[in-house]
């Protein structure tokens, strides 16, 4: 259906025409004549594309009036000789991406069958001391819409919001969809299906302001926050797809995808489907929580926090890292799943929980790493999981590498490694350091614990550790223990 909403921009004709806007009003509301170099862009533009031939303004007499200063503005034409009715009116905008793009009033509706919507769209900005110069400051900015669609099986609300305060230094977004289906037919069943996605940042200076209040603690550079916490829950046992409306793409976060898919299995730790749409649906509701916090523009932490509770599993996972100015990098990473019932296999728990703390590097004459690793699987076989990766796991370092219990990053965009692992049966604990000063104290060990019961219980003990004093005095132990229903066995050398 076609519907001319006389004041409100329609359909797209023509996009990045390269316009100059420099000749046009600054006031609100004012007119000029229509630029001549409009005139030579506009002039062969085709207007209505489903009709034979070129359709072209009717530009003779046309003004521009200013709509919202630097970004929006009105082509306000004249009927040609012997027309009869009320003339045309386009509308010229500047894009998020600086675009000067074209539209008519005409706008374009697909309306499902029996079907209600309502769509609401605006933004709000108030400029220092309420100044009504449009490059003044912004002290607060509102931006966003909303989005109602009803049909007799099918109830969708869309809602995106942008929010800032460039004055205290707050800033935010949120997206949210909440789908109630209520189809008979298969596959799946009636439910509800739900996503949102909230980001906030404290201590950046937000859109077009100068910043202040908590963004002006050192510039941003004493403290700075930055979280994102996404939740995802779907009953249907079917995967949710919401087309957002082109209206609306203005105001979503930069780089967010314009199709909404909620899943009809839980999503993996970076937030990606973990199987194909139908291969294997479940009941589930997941929540992932993702920060950083810079302190003194010389520590920043970051980390993931998912909390997931689907068919079959409950699954609990984090992972955390940061850089100390002088001391180095320290990274963990928890990763526990709870199975009700594992391809038949019976009830049991596979995960594992790193912590490491790698090279001193710029402290002189010291160096300081450490590494913990446990792994736990009850089940009486080795288990697979996709889980964060370390450098060891990911294939960078060797298992004697201070740096092989260090979370893995990808180079492309430095977020943690997620990727298969597989962890034996049993429980195992690691534990490795090394202390060195200068030419006065050298401290290393290796110590790991391994208890298994399948196919019987046994306790293995492996132990590397050596101490340096003044270059001139080493004592160094080397021993394996393995104690089960047999007795206990061991190698233990020791050399001074």
């Amino acid at each position: 259906m076609n519907q001319i909403c006389e004041g409100i921009p329609g359909d797209l004709i023509a996009g990045d025409l390269g316009l100059s806007t420099s000749s046009l009003s600054s006031s609100p509301l004012a007119d000029v004549d229509l630029p001549s170099s409009w005139t030579t862009a506009l002039q062969n533009v085709d207007i209505d594309p489903d009709t034979p031939g070129v359709q072209a303004i009717n530009l003779a007499g046309a003004k521009v009036q200013t709509i919202v200063t630097g970004q929006k503005w009105k082509i306000i034409t004249e009927l040609a000789e012997g027309e009869s009715g009320v003339p045309p009116v386009f509308f010229v905008e500047r894009d998020a991406n600086g675009h000067i793009n074209l539209r008519s009033e005409k706008q374009t509706f697909e309306l499902p069958a029996e079907s209600f919507s309502i769509q609401i769209l605006g933004s709000l900005k108030i400029k220092a001391n309420g100044s009504s110069d449009p490059a003044a400051d912004d002290w607060v900015v509102f931006s966003g819409g909303f989005f109602l669609r009803i049909t007799p099986t099918r109830f969708e609300v869309f809602i995106t919001a942008y929010a800032a305060i460039p004055v205290l230094g707050l800033e935010g977004q949120a997206t949210g969809l909440v789908i109630l289906d209520a189809s008979i037919s298969g596959p799946g069943i009636p439910g509800i299906a739900l996503y949102l996605n909230l980001e906030l940042s404290v201590g950046t200076a937000g859109e077009g302001g100068s910043g202040g209040g908590a963004s002006t603690i050192g510039d941003g550079s004493l403290f700075r926050l930055e979280g994102q916490v996404t939740l995802w829950l779907n009953t249907t046992m079917r995967e949710q797809v919401f087309e957002v409306p082109e209206e609306f793409w203005p105001f979503l976060p930069p780089k967010a995808e314009t199709t909404v898919t909620i899943f009809d299995n839980a999503p993996g730790l970076d937030g990606n489907r973990q199987s194909a749409p139908g291969d294997d649906p479940n009941i589930y509701i997941s929540a992932t929580i993702k920060g950083s916090i810079t302190l003194f523009d010389a520590i920043t932490l970051s980390g993931t926090i998912s909390f997931t509770a689907s068919t079959g599993q409950v699954r609990i996972a984090g992972a955390v890292s940061t850089n100390i100015k002088y001391l180095g990098a320290l990274s963990g990473s928890l990763d526990l799943i709870f199975y009700f019932d594992r391809d038949g296999h019976g009830p049991g728990v596979v995960g594992r929980v790193t912590l490491a703390l790698a090279l001193g590097g710029a402290i002189p004459g010291v160096r300081l790493d450490g590494q913990f690793l446990l792994e736990v699987n009850t089940y009486g076989e080795a288990v697979t999981v996709t889980t964060f990766q370390t450098k060891l796991d990911a294939g960078e370092v060797s298992a004697t590498s201070p740096e092989a219990g260090l979370l893995a990053t990808d180079p492309d965009t430095g977020l943690i490694s997620v990727g298969p692992v597989t962890i034996q049966n049993g429980l195992r604990i690691v534990l490795q350091g090394e202390l060195v000063i200068g030419d006065i104290v050298e401290i290393r060990g290796r110590f790991e614990f391994t208890f298994r019961t399948e196919p019987s219980f046994l306790i293995e003990v492996k132990a590397y550790a050596m101490a340096r004093l003044l270059g001139i005095g080493e004592f160094q132990i080397d021993s394996v223990m393995q104690i089960d229903s047999s007795g206990l066995a061991a190698y233990i050398s020791v050399s001074i």
